[in-house]
């Protein structure tokens, strides 16, 4: 059992996440816009540096004839916007991020980057993610010198000497080592030149806490300060139960009482070594080999010794959730799901179609990145939690019903259906076949209806042998509780397939949609009415799951002016970018509406390409806290097997406090009598 860091500060941009090909791409963009000449020398002699340091060099060089706040202000908006359409993690850095999380192992994020930058990477990261956070606007010097390292080490409350900085830069290395941190160096777009004391790295993948801790173990205090105490002593990795091995506690006593005494057998080698140089370079080599076996042998014995106890620990909560994931939100969903897994009791990837009976593949879509959506769900495995991949109908208007007409189409299909989920090692499968509902048209639901409920019972005998679990998606069917204005896509007939299937997630929103009039998404009594109908149909609300939208629409309801033809219309948005817009427009303040359960707002947005000019008054309509609270609630208490979140990436932080809250509330009393 080792020792863990007493913490673990980060730099941002190129460390955490990749973001120097766009400060670069927008400085190039900002000197040309002056005619002015810059290099790829001339960016990457820059970075690392603080942000007001950079503008002057930019300035200088570029010809750019603007203040330096001026410079930094505009390079912050271009690479903020660059953020927020992807977010680019550098390898096996959100997975090391998660896994000191886990552990416990408190974290910082050191960067000259300034607050704009770091609030939008921050918003796209699970709460808590970071206990401190060091921007370039708030010291009064920045990387080299030690200042950013040692303030996010006093505002952590530890030592630096028992901290590990991870850096890809050499100035932001200087910076760390001058603060007297661990460093471990990930060289990205420059250079990091070997010295002792440092550990430089490929990457961050496969990276461990524990094995953080053994570099800062291995590692000796900086030579320049012979005063200077031994590393004070760090936590312990703890063991299954929570508590240090025996051993490791009498090692940690052991360094306790070594420090208490002031180390001087540290002191004395030193000073050895600085006095006999033909020597002390040989001790250095054959204490560097030694350091490098002992992290190789780490290495094996983590990959090949660890067991089960490194493995997550899958406990979901009585609180039936079901989630999509989208690829748009793989950015925030990828580092998030090894600490939100038992959230869940089935998340969905929404990124494979079936395009005919024998082909089931990954859209072929341009903000779909196949390598993102392959670590999510290698994420998803090892947290435990069932993947029941979404399959989306994209085979085109007629077809799908064609498939199922004929038998032998039909059962080629389910046969590579039920050869797409084993071979993925999924634990079932999402059909989402809307084209019979929003292509086809509904002259053809009286000859699609039975055939689809043939389809769902032949699926299901396959899966029913194979173990998986068959769950659909479907929009509302009220049956006898449909009233005029109500859309009842009865085309998918729940009475009839609800003995076949271990789920029906009914899709409980769009009653008012994007190309149509300003109005709520799921209002409340509507909601009640999709369940009480569909519950009637089905004769029980128990496989029954409550679809709710955690997206925003929003419309344009007026417009001054003339629009440039590139003129933004109605958009959907995510509920955490619903938050940025509050922030950052200043629109109307919110308002709850409790006869529809939903919060709206308007706001003016000037638009212009330099020659035209238009003010739009826009509308946005949402379910905020309390209106996903109340939908929630109502899954509950109407019996329903749970909900489903359209989307997971798309809620606001508050929405795991209320999945505690009903989980809490669901969970029976112990009933182990005291003593």
């Amino acid at each position: 059992m080792t020792s863990l860091p007493a913490a673990v500060l980060w730099d941002l941009d190129g460390t955490l996440i990749d973001t120097e090909p766009y400060w670069i791409a927008c400085e190039y963009e900002l000197v040309a816009q002056f005619g002015g000449t810059w290099t790829d020398d001339d960016a990457h002699s820059i970075v690392g540096f603080d942000l007001l340091d950079a503008a002057e060099i930019i300035r200088d060089r570029g010809g750019v004839r603007l203040e330096p706040q001026e410079i930094v202000e505009r390079l912050l908006a271009g690479v903020r916007e660059r953020i927020r359409a992807h977010m680019p993690w550098r390898p096996g850095a959100a997975e090391l991020l998660a896994a000191l999380n886990r552990t416990g192992v408190p974290t910082a994020l050191v960067t000259m980057s300034w607050r704009a930058i770091t609030e939008e990477v921050l918003r796209q990261l699970p709460a808590g993610s970071f206990q401190a956070v060091i921007t370039g606007d708030m010291v009064e010097n920045g990387k080299p010198h030690p200042e950013p390292y040692q303030r996010a080490a006093q505002e952590l409350g530890v030592d630096p000497l028992s901290c590990v900085a991870i850096e890809d830069s050499p100035t932001g290395v200087r910076s760390a080592e001058a603060a007297g941190c661990v460093v471990v160096g990930v060289p990205n777009v420059v250079a990091i030149p070997a010295a002792p004391g440092r550990t430089l790295l490929d990457s961050l993948v496969g990276v461990t806490p524990e094995q953080l801790g053994d570099i800062v173990e291995s590692t000796p205090p900086p030579l320049q300060d012979p005063t200077r105490p031994p590393r004070p002593p760090r936590p312990i990795a703890p063991s299954r139960d929570g508590r240090p091995p025996r051993v490791a506690r009498e090692r940690s006593r052991e360094r306790e009482q070594d420090a208490a005494a002031g180390s001087s057998r540290g002191v004395d080698v030193r000073a050895w070594m600085r006095g006999n140089g033909f020597f002390a370079d040989r001790m250095r080599v054959l204490i560097a080999a030694a350091v490098a076996l002992v992290l190789v042998l780490a290495g094996v014995w983590w990959f090949l010794l660890r067991g089960d106890d490194d493995k997550i620990s899958y406990e979901p909560g009585p609180f039936n959730v079901h989630t999509w994931v989208f690829p748009s939100q793989l950015d925030r969903t990828i580092p998030g799901i090894n600490t939100r897994a038992s959230a869940f009791h089935q998340v969905s990837p929404f990124w494979f179609e079936t395009t005919g009976a024998t082909s089931i593949g990954e859209i072929d879509d341009p903000g779909y990145d196949p390598e993102e959506g392959r670590q999510f769900i290698a994420n998803a495995k090892a947290a435990g939690v069932p993947l029941v991949a979404s399959i989306l109908d994209s085979s085109g208007k007629g077809t799908m019903a064609a498939i199922l007409a004929d038998a032998t189409q039909r059962q080629a299909h389910i046969d590579t259906i039920v050869t797409f989920a084993t071979s993925n090692g999924f634990e079932g499968i999402d059909l989402d076949y809307e084209n019979f509902a929003f292509t086809d048209g509904s002259d053809t639901w009286e000859t699609t209806r039975p055939n689809w409920v043939t389809f769902i019972q032949e699926l299901s005998e396959r899966f029913d042998a194979e173990g998986l679990i068959l769950t659909v998606s479907v929009p509302p069917n009220f049956g006898d509780a449909a009233v005029d204005g109500d859309h009842d896509y009865w085309v998918y007939d729940y009475e009839s397939i609800a003995p076949y299937v271990d789920a029906i997630r009914v899709m409980a929103y769009d009653y008012s949609i994007l190309s149509g009039e300003p109005g709520p998404i799921a209002p409340i009594d509507w909601v009640e009415r999709v369940i009480d109908g569909a519950t009637e149909l089905v004769g029980s609300p128990e496989k029954l799951v409550l679809g709710i939208p955690l997206y925003a629409y929003n419309w344009v309801t007026a417009t001054t002016g003339t629009c440039p033809e590139n003129a933004e219309g109605p958009i959907s948005q995510t509920s955490w970018r619903v938050a940025e817009l509050l922030t950052q427009r200043n629109p109307t303040p919110p308002v709850f509406d409790p006869t529809t359960g939903e919060t709206s707002f308007t706001y003016q947005l000037e638009q212009t390409d330099g020659t035209t000019t238009c003010t739009q008054t826009r509308h946005v309509q949402y379910l905020d806290d309390q209106g996903i609270r109340l939908r929630m609630q109502m899954s509950v208490d109407k019996g329903m097997l749970g909900v489903a979140l359209f989307a997971y990436g798309y809620e606001p932080n508050s929405i795991w406090q209320q999945i505690d809250t009903i989980n809490a509330a669901l969970t029976p009393p112990s009933t182990t009598t005291p003593g």
